[in-house]
């Protein structure tokens, strides 16, 4: 099962042990999608990664702060607004498909995501993450589970929350130390 809410409720159905797994893509090793990555490159240089399903994070006071990085490329493979369009450091990259997808969040210099996906494959490439919370307490567990598991709370944004951006770096030694 994919959540720890699951293994307490197989074992009260059925008396039995059920096996944590956070998700599939964590039971094959950082060679296997270093090598479905491919080499994606993005020719413009190094880009921050935006794949959001709800475009009004991107109005948050968190992305009012981190878009004031000039000369720092984004690049969309989710949801965008209209005027994003117009930004001359803004790309779209939508339906490229799974190994575009994986290559891109490997690649990055930074992630900002409200996938689960997202953030388990930042973890298993040491890419630099934030994570935004939809407030759906059933969507949201899984990556607060995997976040707290590894000691990276700090890098979860929840949508109401005035963000104030830490910046250091993601430490992934714990998450590397247990899954590599």
């Amino acid at each position: 099962v994919r959540e720890k809410t699951g293994v307490d409720i197989v074992k009260s159905i059925t008396g039995r042990n059920a096996f944590l797994a956070l998700d599939p893509v964590l039971l094959l090793g950082r060679d296997f999608w270093d090598s479905f990555a491919g080499q994606i490159t993005f020719k413009q240089g190094t880009y921050d990664l935006y794949y959001l399903n709800d475009n009004s994070y991107r109005g948050s006071s968190f992305f009012k702060q981190k878009n004031n990085l000039r000369g720092i490329k984004k690049v969309s493979v989710g949801s965008f607004k209209f005027f994003d369009a117009l930004d001359l450091n803004f790309y779209i990259r939508n339906g490229k498909g799974p190994i575009s997808f994986v290559g891109y969040i490997k690649n990055a210099r930074f992630v900002y995501t409200t996938s689960f996906h997202a953030v388990v494959f930042c973890l298993i490439f040491n890419t630099q993450f934030y994570v935004f919370l939809s407030g759906d307490k059933g969507r949201d567990m899984r990556i607060v589970q995997i976040l707290k598991d590894f000691g990276l709370s700090d890098r979860i944004i929840r949508k109401d929350q005035v963000a104030k951006f830490p910046n250091t770096q993601v430490n992934f030694d714990l998450f590397n130390m247990n899954w590599a």
